[in-house]
């Protein structure tokens, strides 16, 4: 059913055309769909995922998929280029930071590894609410296998 909503649509070209690809876009698509299950505030939520019409019997690969998500207007890159006219205030940098750590424990205790935080990663609406998004090098570990990930981090 057609809205008037404005998504934004991630295309993913030549799906499983080996299995590093496959496993990475798989583990991708899982996560989102995990995060969108739950009800929170920290990945983009997915609207749908178009796969293109394929024969399930060949050998080739899956020549397109469509993950259709929710629209955020920015990114933290943007905002820090553009600081100086965007007259950011010390509460709207707090709730940002206060956001960004909400996310950041919200995919920890969910038992996933982003792997890929970077300022263009950082959705940001014009309430300075956030999103994390491209979870293309993310990990889902077991609960034991991110315990002992940060105790080899506290060893070191």
């Amino acid at each position: 059913m057609p809205t008037k909503e404005i998504v934004a649509i991630k295309l993913m070209k030549n799906c499983c055309a080996d299995i590093y690809s496959a496993r990475k876009e798989l583990s991708e698509l899982n996560i989102l769909r995990k995060c969108t299950q739950h009800d929170n505030t920290a990945a983009t939520k997915i609207h749908d995922i178009i796969i293109a019409p394929h024969d399930r019997k060949s050998q080739d690969p899956i020549p397109y998929i469509f993950i259709v998500m929710e629209h955020i207007c920015s990114d933290l890159s943007e905002v820090l280029k553009n600081i100086e006219s965007l007259e950011v205030d010390k509460e709207q940098t707090l709730i940002m930071m206060y956001n960004m750590l909400l996310a950041m424990n919200y995919m920890h205790t969910s038992n996933i590894v982003h792997r890929d935080i970077k300022p263009s990663n950082i959705l940001i609406h014009d309430d300075c609410q956030l999103r994390i998004c491209d979870f293309g090098l993310s990990r889902s570990l077991p609960k034991s296998e991110l315990l002992d990930s940060v105790k080899n981090l506290e060893m070191k």
